[in-house]
């Protein structure tokens, strides 16, 4: 049986979700200057909230990223053809977004700024690469309905 360019587009975001998602908590427990109050939170554990809420994040990114690929055109002001690797910094932004708010919650504001906007950088780019790679292997807009 032959997946359809929509399945192949939604598995392979949803699995290089889960895999960047794996990378970014390898960084973040893997990191010696974090603030005091975040080494805890550092441990490969069934039972860390923040290794699964990374990985869970990285997972939605790649899974909305790979919905967004019938997406092809900006008409917010200006109706322009997007690029694909726009519509991925895009999708990367906005869903890194909650977990990098989450971040300025710590008492070291300093570091809970930094990690902000590292946050959403990473998933920029995170977003900007998924995209990149499913667009190539299923397609986008049309090209993900012609099978059906």
């Amino acid at each position: 049986m032959r997946k359809n360019n929509i399945t192949k587009r939604l598995l392979l975001g949803t699995i290089l979700g889960v895999l960047f998602g794996v990378l970014c908590f390898a960084g973040f427990a893997s990191n010696k200057n974090v603030p005091v109050e975040f080494i805890k939170w550092q441990t490969w554990s069934c039972s860390n909230i923040m290794m699964w809420a990374t990985i869970a994040n990285r997972a939605v990114l790649g899974t909305m990223v790979a919905l967004a690929g019938f997406i092809t055109i900006n008409s917010f002001v200006v109706i322009f053809k997007i690029p694909v690797f726009l519509r991925g910094i895009k999708m990367g932004l906005w869903v890194s977004l909650p977990m990098a708010l989450g971040s300025l919650m710590g008492d070291n504001h300093e570091a809970a700024v930094n990690a902000f906007w590292f946050i959403l950088g990473a998933g920029a780019f995170i977003g900007m690469v998924i995209d990149l790679i499913i667009t190539k292997v299923a397609g986008q807009g049309k090209d993900l309905t012609s099978d059906i």
